[in-house]
């Protein structure tokens, strides 16, 4: 049986990493701190090994006699410092990226994110070679993590492999449940008029990319789009309506009042705090978001859900 490695198991991407990879036939461990919940990934089979992750022999240990590790660790938190960004999508991936090299590890393979590009975009799809040009904190620490990650690969010899989903939705998905819990009120509320198209992926396809490329000859450094298909929040909204079998309307706040109310609240409360807007999810929502994924679909790569089959899963859960 083959063997793979998942740091971040427990989050929303990674925890569709360990499935899909479990279900390609790979024996999966997954480091975890001892805080966390593991009921998902104890039940469909991965080996969990519990460890301080400040603990360099930990570390070593977990990582003795891997090949194939995927990082999908990562601060998903919006509203936090730049320092506490970095402290896990920097620093902490530095060390991973550093003990799998030092163990032997042959192939990394990085989550990353399209927030890498900014907001400072044509009207048209791009792809992986378009400027990086980062807006706010979340991805400027996106981007500065895929260059560390590349510096350490390089001086150690190790092969990496980047990914760069587009806009993930899926089970276990908590940063859609406002837009699910509204329109379950009857109503779905969005930055903007709703009519700007934005690529968009289900998460089970995005676990099945990184599996693929941890696999694929050739992959290595080279960084990659994924997505399924383009949509706009309309869209989503009739999905919604079919998936939950009633009628909703869309509530548009214009992008010129919810930007300057995003910036005071971000202002006014403290870091670590839960906030219902900030500047990056009204960017998010509201801006022409279209990417070319021609890179990975030349490899022979497929998505495979719809956006519709996506939609009901996000309701069911």
């Amino acid at each position: 049986m083959k063997n793979a490695l998942v740091f971040g198991g427990t989050g929303f991407i990674g925890s569709h990493v360990v499935e899909q990879l479990i279900l390609a036939g790979y024996a999966v461990t997954t480091p975890v701190r001892s805080t966390s919940d593991t009921a998902f990934l104890a039940g469909i089979g991965s080996r969990l090994v519990s460890i301080d992750f400040s603990d360099d022999v930990a570390l070593r240990d977990c990582l003795q006699g891997q090949v194939l590790v995927f990082n999908c660790i990562a601060n998903t938190a919006v509203h936090q410092s730049l320092e506490r960004h970095r402290a896990v999508d920097v620093v902490l991936t530095k060390r991973l990226t550093e003990a799998a090299a030092k163990a032997g590890v042959h192939r990394f393979v990085q989550l990353s994110t399209v927030q890498v590009y900014g907001f400072s975009r044509p009207p048209i799809a791009v792809d992986e070679d378009f400027p990086c040009a980062p807006a706010h904190n979340y991805c400027r620490v996106a981007l500065e993590r895929e260059q560390v990650v590349r510096a350490v690969a390089h001086d150690a010899g190790m092969e990496l492999v980047i990914l760069r989903p587009v806009n993930t939705m899926g089970r276990r998905d908590s940063s859609m449940q406002a837009i699910f819990a509204g329109h379950r009120q009857g109503v779905v509320v969005i930055f903007g008029d709703g009519r700007n198209r934005w690529s968009w992926i289900d998460t089970r396809d995005v676990g099945r990319a990184m599996v693929w490329l941890g696999e694929l000859a050739g992959a290595a450094g080279n960084t990659y789009l994924v997505k399924a298909g383009d949509t706009d929040w309309r869209e989503i909204q009739r999905a919604l309506d079919s998936a939950r079998g009633q009628s909703s309307r869309l509530l548009a706040v214009p992008r010129a009042v919810a930007k300057p109310i995003a910036a005071l609240l971000e202002a006014i409360v403290p870091y670590s705090k839960n906030l219902s807007i900030t500047r990056f999810a009204v960017d998010v929502m509201s801006s022409q978001t279209l990417f070319d994924d021609s890179r990975i679909r030349a490899t022979g790569y497929r998505t495979i859900y719809p956006l519709q089959e996506m939609i009901d899963e996000c309701v069911r859960r």
